[in-house]
């Protein structure tokens, strides 16, 4: 997988027979990776599970300029009672402002991780969020109002109101970026090769 273009890409591990399998892409028309389609639903990975763990984190280069480019990405871990973890997924897209129709900044970035990554979630669960960005969790748990970015966090207050509205218990929490989580390391790593790659493509 090393040699795709990383540009919203999803992987899905399945941790009884170690499949990996690329969900998002028939043929990627930037770097010709060629995708075997699962035979399944696209979110079959999480029909029966009591919780799942999120980790989320977003990348920008030339913060707020018109040509800057940014990724995000998000690793989802579904997790049931008796047999632990069940799955792992990872997703990660690049965003630029063509795409995104205003100036890509760091706290976009970070925003789209945490909107991508529920929008995932359609099944009755515990979510557990972990960011490494205090201005995106103080701000969804209600401590900083909301002055930017209003179109991000319009869906981001949907889609949470949607898993609420199924059943979901949503809890977003802050976690100390580049320290000794292990997880927060790995999508840190993926957000930035995100970045770098669409630096490589200007």
């Amino acid at each position: 997988m090393s040699k795709h273009c990383m540009e919203n890409m999803t992987l899905m591990t399945f941790k009884n027979d170690k499949r990996i399998i690329c969900c998002d892409h028939m043929l990627c028309e930037k770097c010709g990776h060629k995708v075997i389609m699962p035979p399944m639903p696209r979110q079959e990975w999480y029909e029966s599970l009591d919780d799942v763990i999120i980790y989320t984190d977003g990348s920008v280069s030339g913060n707020g300029k018109p040509d800057a480019i940014g990724g995000w990405a998000t690793i989802l871990q579904a997790y049931r009672i008796g047999k632990g973890m069940i799955a792992e997924v990872e997703k990660c897209g690049k965003l630029v402002y063509d795409t995104d129709n205003c100036p890509v900044t760091n706290n976009r970035a970070e925003m789209y991780g945490i909107l991508r990554a529920l929008e995932s979630i359609t099944k009755p669960c515990k979510v557990k969020v972990y960011s490494d960005s205090e201005w995106c969790v103080k701000t969804i748990n209600g401590e900083y109002h909301k002055k930017t970015n209003l179109d991000l966090w319009d869906r981001l207050d949907a889609v949470i109101q949607e898993l609420e509205r199924i059943g979901c218990w949503v809890v977003v929490s802050w976690v100390k970026g580049h320290a000794d989580d292990e997880l927060n390391k790995r999508v840190d790593k993926m957000a930035s090769k995100v970045k770098r790659e669409g630096e490589k493509s200007k």
